[in-house]
């Protein structure tokens, strides 16, 4: 019985390398379509795809392209700082000058024009289980 634990545990050692997983690592930058090399805010959806909020407009990139989404696009402040799915699969954005837009079938809508005071930071957007979404504000100001 101890044979069998230690060949077990000699081999499981022996053995790890071959079961270690390897990460592939890729840079993008504008070259490969980031509007922007400025990136504040990285998500992934429930679909897979994968956005960035950046100085200079959003991007949702699909693992081949890139999709910029600027202000000739809905975007009406390209600032994005925050970025969030809620349970109806709706992306939200919020912008440095406190607007929130979501993306609805590859659409920027904006939400509201209410604007939310740039002296707040730390913001997020979250939701809960019900078709709401809350803005939380953290209450650091700006110097």
């Amino acid at each position: 019985m101890l044979r069998t634990i230690l060949v077990a545990f000699l081999a499981a050692f022996f053995f790890e390398e071959t079961v270690a997983q390897s990460y592939a690592v890729r840079n993008y930058s504008i070259a490969e379509g980031l509007p922007s090399t400025e990136v504040y805010d990285v998500f992934q959806d429930s679909k897979g795809f994968i956005w960035f909020g950046t100085d200079n407009g959003v991007v949702r990139f699909d693992g081949r392209e890139m999709t910029v989404f600027r202000s000739h696009d809905g975007l009406e402040d390209p600032v994005v700082f925050g970025i969030m799915e809620d349970r109806h699969q709706r992306i939200w954005f919020r912008t440095f000058s406190g607007r929130l837009f979501t993306c609805e079938n590859q659409k920027i809508v904006p939400t509201s024009t209410m604007i939310f005071s740039r002296r707040l930071v730390q913001n997020r957007i979250c939701h809960r289980c019900s078709s709401t979404a809350w803005i939380v504000f953290g209450l650091r100001q700006v110097p």
